[in-house]
């Protein structure tokens, strides 16, 4: 009986043979044209196996809400470039510090019905991301899940608008105090009987007036401002709205690059096969 001979092949000395020659692309093209129906098989199998490798990533999505911030000149006199840029740096803090980020994740939970979306503030930074653009700021949430990914971004949009107004409201009350310390003539000066000391005295003789007090009070009401000044109007512009599509990951993505990298591969082995030796 007699069995048939199986031929092996040598890929890398086809590999050796194609580079050693000049490439003829009529003929690269001739060879595939024939071979139609391997190549197009080979992008079949590819598209196949990006599908089932979709399975294993799940998608990215991202929700955006835009807070507009602009300052304005009916409160302050113009700033240079350098003093705005100062001013926003300070509500971009804002808009990253752990309470911030803290209350964001409380108003998350209720907007999700008390389901726990993230573990912790560091989770929740890791998510998110936070874009200047003129005039404003775009508050991006990224997740795998949109309803939560939008549900976190305006969450985080209203949060933001409360410590901003917050934040504006000691900046003002600051500066009423600020105020009425400079009406009232006071100063700092050296303690009489003790060179060590310094006290508050006054011009105006205001028996109601304890400048001591007064001071506390704008100590305290700068330290709540987080460096916020009271020149800016800032809107929520647009709500985060359920995003449909993902921006990573998706099926449509995996099958398309395994077709794509199966029909390359078929291209380059149908060439490998049918070159001479």
């Amino acid at each position: 009986m007699n069995f048939p001979v199986v031929r092996s092949v040598n890929w890398g000395n086809r590999v050796n043979i194609l580079l050693k020659r000049d490439i003829d692309t009529a003929a690269m093209l001739h060879r595939a044209i024939t071979s139609w129906y391997v190549i197009l098989l080979a992008g079949l199998v590819g598209a196949i196996i990006g599908w089932l490798i979709s399975f294993t990533r799940l998608p990215l999505y991202q929700a955006s809400v835009f807070i507009e911030y602009a300052v304005d000149y009916s409160r302050t006199a113009h700033m240079d470039d350098i003093t705005v840029h100062q001013a926003y740096e300070q509500v971009r803090r804002m808009l990253l510090a752990d309470g911030t980020l803290q209350a964001t994740l409380d108003a998350t939970q209720e907007r999700a019905g008390g389901e726990l979306i993230f573990a912790d503030t560091a989770e929740l930074r890791s998510q998110i991301q936070l874009s200047r653009y003129p005039g404003g700021f775009e508050l991006i949430v990224y997740g795998q899940d949109p309803e939560q990914s939008s549900a976190a971004a305006n969450a985080w949009a209203e949060t933001a608008l409360e410590e901003t107004e917050k934040a504006i409201g000691h900046a003002i009350r600051a500066a009423e105090l600020q105020s009425e310390i400079y009406k009232a003539g006071c100063k700092l000066s050296a303690d009489p009987g003790n060179s060590e000391r310094v006290v508050w005295l006054c011009a105006s003789g205001r028996p109601d007036l304890d400048p001591d007090e007064l001071a506390d009070d704008l100590l305290q009401e700068v330290q709540q401002t987080r460096g916020i000044l009271p020149i800016f109007t800032f809107s929520l512009l647009q709500e985060a709205q359920v995003p449909t599509d993902p921006i990573a990951w998706s099926q449509g993505s995996f099958i398309l690059a395994g077709a794509l990298v199966g029909l390359f591969l078929g291209f380059v082995g149908v060439n490998l096969y049918k070159c001479e030796k």
